[in-house]
């Protein structure tokens, strides 16, 4: 390296880690150059480099190329922009340079190649930018895109090195898009079941004044081994050992795994009911063994807690309308969800102690193509509704290739289809295990997705565990009186109806500022038309929306907020115009005014 690519170098990679203080100076000590990179002079005066006999960059003018590609190929509506490779750093250069306000990640798995166009041109200001987020792992899974608007993401690729990571990169494309699909699941997940919560809260007002929280068993089964029991198709190979296995473990069952269980004379400790949909109870028809103690949440479907006569434990509300309420009640005891029953029983029986803790059916994919376990509500609802021209593997067929499955690394090594709201819950447990350090949870399903942090474990060798259901159904005994409603019931239900009274009075008073709220929106608009002076309707705008933040029901009603915000989400991050603002604004007032009307209908049937 001639003095002055040392330089450059040197200046380079100090802007880089001197502005990005959260990289790891040790991955580019790690790595050396390779010497793979020819230097090249353009006419135009900027350098490019030659790979493997190939242009990185054109070999006339790279700073032109590259703007005509950005300004041709990059959308103006779009949220955050994802480099696929560096380069030399003209396309990263370009983007910056007509889009300064949106965020910029740039993906680079050749850490020696980097470092060698480090050394042809200087690009400190580009590395000085704050804007950028620089990730280098060799982990695509490690790349964290919680803190960026996924709405409209778009993929730049730097074509003349795409083909070397080829493989690294197609699981990065299956990431993004799980991560989109996570978003959009949660925005579809409140559109549809938001008003569910709602109306389940409320009619579960009786359980919530008088049922125990699972504060009362924390840490009750402290060292104890556990086996969680999903339902995803490995369940059919547990079960023929599953009744040796209730022997040595504690059993935690999820409600969807619960009728495969009771059909081989298995009855769980403890089981897991989350759902809010009447669907889901569908799962527990018939009487529940009074050995089996129910875990569940109060947005449940009303029936769980009106037919099912089982000792019950609360955990905490999820939703803002269950906290206002709890803090009445007192907190039932939380534990964290990651959308679906399975990561709610995982962190349950953490709760509980139990050590270590052994996931069974967690497949999180479709081994041999399955979808689901035999003898569950949904292979029995399919051979119910299976007809000529739609016969039972049909649906299985549908279910299977609805969501575009794709090949994923699983336990043994080798590759089990996945689908990218899979994948969600893989990354979940993922984010979870990654700030734990004791309660190792292990994978029962050789065939189940891999997750870092939960490795596999053969199952028969649970079988070598010593015999302690004795012990372990004299703690059962124990925690099912405690079960028993709360005697003060009565008083505490008196105490939410008070609530709710003041509630429903503070959502009139919302419903009141919406309204108003509108009328200066429409009075602003007619303002600027007309170029009048709006400095009076600003100011009383502004005073509604302070008296908004001072009232108690603001966070209540706005739960139902999320799509909309989820949606102005997706604007340009560009300054917006004064029209839009008027609009955005104008929607926030319509949703709210909506929110508050629900929340006030459905409050006059309780007061």
């Amino acid at each position: 390296m001639s003095v002055v690519e040392s330089t450059i170098f040197n200046n380079n990679l100090a802007s880089l880690l001197e502005n990005h203080r959260q990289l790891d100076p040790a991955i580019f000590s790690r790595s050396s150059s390779g010497q793979q990179l020819e230097a090249v002079a353009t006419p135009a005066g900027p350098p490019t480099a030659i790979l493997a006999g190939n242009y990185l960059h054109s070999r006339y003018d790279p700073v032109r190329e590259a703007q005509k590609l950005i300004s041709r190929e990059v959308s103006k509506e779009v949220s955050v922009v994802i480099f696929y490779g560096f380069g030399l750093g003209y396309l990263v250069a370009a983007f910056l340079e007509a889009f300064p306000q949106i965020p910029v990640i740039v993906v680079e798995p050749d850490i020696p190649l980097f470092l060698e166009a480090l050394r042809i041109r200087d690009s400190h200001g580009l590395f000085a930018s704050p804007g950028v987020t620089w990730f280098f792992n060799s982990n695509p899974e490690k790349l964290n895109l919680d803190n960026h608007s996924l709405a409209s993401v778009q993929i730049v690729k730097l074509r003349s090195v795409f083909s070397r990571n080829i493989s690294y990169y197609r699981k990065m494309d299956n990431l993004i898009q799980a991560a989109q699909t996570k978003n959009q699941v949660n925005t579809n997940t409140l559109n549809r079941f938001g008003r569910l919560w709602i109306r389940n809260l409320l009619n579960n007002l009786e359980p919530l004044a008088s049922l125990p929280g699972i504060k009362l068993l924390e840490d009750i089964f402290s060292g104890i081994p556990a086996l969680v029991l999903a339902a995803g198709p490995s369940l059919d190979t547990l079960l023929p050992i599953l009744k040796r296995l209730k022997e040595r473990l504690i059993l935690v069952a999820v409600d969807t795994s619960l009728k495969p269980c009771l059909r081989k004379g298995i009855e769980p400790d403890f089981l897991m009911v989350m759902d809010p949909q009447y669907w889901n109870t569908r799962h527990l028809d018939g009487a529940l063994p009074e050995s089996t103690v129910l875990i569940s949440e109060p947005s449940t479907n009303p029936n769980v807690f009106h037919h099912l006569k089982v000792p019950t434990f609360l955990v905490s509300s999820f939703f803002p309308l269950g906290e206002y309420l709890e803090n009445l009640t007192g907190s039932k005891g939380k534990i964290r969800a990651g959308g679906s029953v399975a990561t709610s029983a995982w962190d349950f029986t953490r709760l509980i102690g139990a050590d270590p803790i052994y996931m069974g059916a967690l497949d999180l994919g479709f081994p041999q193509s399955a979808t689901h376990a035999r003898d569950t509500y949904f292979e029995d609802l399919r051979q119910i509704l299976s007809r000529r021209l739609l016969p039972a593997e049909g649906m299985s067929f549908h279910y299977f290739h609805e969501a575009s499955p794709f090949l994923y690394t699983d336990n043994s090594g080798r590759e089990t289809y996945t689908d990218q709201r899979l994948l969600i819950y893989k990354w979940w447990f993922e984010k979870q295990l990654a700030g734990i350090d004791k309660q190792q949870t292990f994978n029962l399903s050789p065939r189940g997705i891999k997750i870092e942090g939960m490795p596999y474990y053969e199952s028969s060798n649970l079988l070598n565990l010593p015999v302690i259901r004795p012990e372990l159904d004299s703690r059962m005994i124990r925690i099912r009186a405690m079960a028993k409603p709360d005697v003060r019931a009565g008083e505490k239900k008196e105490r939410l109806l008070t609530a709710l009274k003041r509630l429903a009075g503070d959502l009139k008073e919302l419903e009141k500022i919406t309204l108003t709220g509108l009328e200066e929106c429409s009075r602003l608009r007619s303002q600027l038309r007309e170029n009048r002076d709006v400095e009076q309707t600003l100011k009383r705008m502004h005073n509604l929306d302070s008296r908004i933040l001072e009232l108690s029901s603001r966070q209540i009603a706005g739960f139902l907020l999320q799509p909309l915000i989820e949606k102005i989400g997706r604007r340009n991050s560009k300054q917006p115009a004064a029209g839009d603002v008027i609009d955005i604004t104008q929607s926030l007032y319509e949703e709210l005014l909506n929110s508050a009307k629900y929340h006030i209908q459905l409050l006059s049937r309780f007061i």
